[in-house]
């Protein structure tokens, strides 16, 4: 008799095993043809696929994080507290895990968290070197994130290691610029952006992270002179509207700011800074109402799945569309290569 129960219970831990071993081959599998769709770009299908063929219980670190990914991947601001959410269920389930590590910081830099970013990235940093990753490092980020919480010296020396694990990056160089404007002025912005563009010309966004950090510095001529270039070079360039109708306001001219905003509105309406700055125009006019309207408009430009909630006192509303209020920082563009396991 006790020899029998003894086979049977070996017998269904053999099949105990072997379910389980089955489970996790088809869950596997089930990860693995995800990563085929959202390789050839098929993000969604492939958030889909996940959803559908891996059951809520067997839903692990790697489910969440891949399910967060397709979606920062499909796009970057619509889905944000999403993934954000699902970062931090994978962070729950192994808080020692560089990918999840450096993700969630990243999306707490998104979020303009940049102390909880600063936390999750030391301790992606601290993971890196085991991490066997090549395509991209978290040194970058973690010196915005230090550039943000206006720990200058820290975001100096930690660009400077990203720079030497990424020589050929455009960005590092234009980050360091920036990095140094606050450190030594105006000369080594110019240098490094100067620098950067050298490197990758076609890149746009480079004069609008120069030309923002000249208005941020109050040096309005030098930022005129910068964006009225790129407007000779080519009038659609919006943003160059946008940023001289801002310094129009806070050089006292509400409406000429506004007529060059709107400008800027008849060639792209929906860009996030150009409602951002109606806002201020439309708060500082004395229209409370119309200042809301397209407070709540910025909001849903950068947020859209978020639940618009209106600011609670005019001090907020100031606050939030001061100078200082306007950071720009150089993200760094989710990797695709995460998707591919290299």
């Amino acid at each position: 008799m006790k020899a029998k129960k003894i086979l049977l219970i070996g017998i269904f831990f053999i099949l105990l095993y072997g379910c389980v071993k089955q489970r996790q081959e088809r869950i596997q599998d089930s990860m693995e043809q995800a990563k085929k769709l959202a390789i050839d770009g098929n993000y969604r299908e492939a958030l889909k696929f996940l959803e559908e063929h891996i059951k809520e219980k067997d839903r692990d670190t790697c489910y969440y994080l891949y399910h967060g990914l397709y979606q920062e991947l499909d796009d970057v601001l619509y889905y944000l507290p999403r993934y954000h959410e699902d970062y931090l269920k994978a962070y729950e389930l192994d808080p020692e895990n560089y990918d999840v590590l450096l993700r969630l910081g990243l999306s707490y830099e998104l979020l303009n968290d940049y102390e909880k970013a600063v936390s999750y990235l030391e301790e992606a940093v601290r993971l890196y070197p085991q991490s066997n990753r090549t395509d991209s490092n978290p040194y970058g980020s973690l010196a915005i994130a230090y550039l943000e919480t206006g720990h200058y010296e820290k975001a100096y020396n930690t660009n400077e290691y990203a720079i030497s694990l990424s020589p050929d990056n455009a960005w590092n160089y234009l980050r360091k610029g920036l990095i140094l404007s606050h450190l030594k002025g105006l000369n080594p912005l110019v240098e490094y952006y100067k620098k950067a563009c050298y490197m990758d010309p076609d890149n746009i966004e480079f004069p609008k992270y120069y030309g923002n950090r000249l208005i941020e510095m109050g040096l309005y001529d030098l930022a005129i002179e910068h964006f009225n270039k790129f407007l000779a070079i080519d009038e659609e360039y919006y943003w160059a509207y946008a940023d001289l109708g801002y310094i129009k306001m806070a050089q006292g001219d509400l409406e000429g700011g506004k007529s060059l905003l709107d400008k800027a509105t008849a060639i792209f309406s929906n860009d996030p800074l150009i409602l951002k700055y109606l806002g201020f125009y439309y708060h500082f006019s004395g229209l409370e109402q119309e200042s809301y309207d397209y407070y709540s408009k910025y909001r849903l430009s950068m947020e859209k799945s978020v639940v618009i909630l209106k600011i609670h006192s005019e001090k907020e509303f100031i606050d939030y569309f001061s100078p200082a209020a306007q950071h720009s920082p150089v993200l760094s563009v989710p990797s695709k290569k995460i998707i591919e396991g290299e």
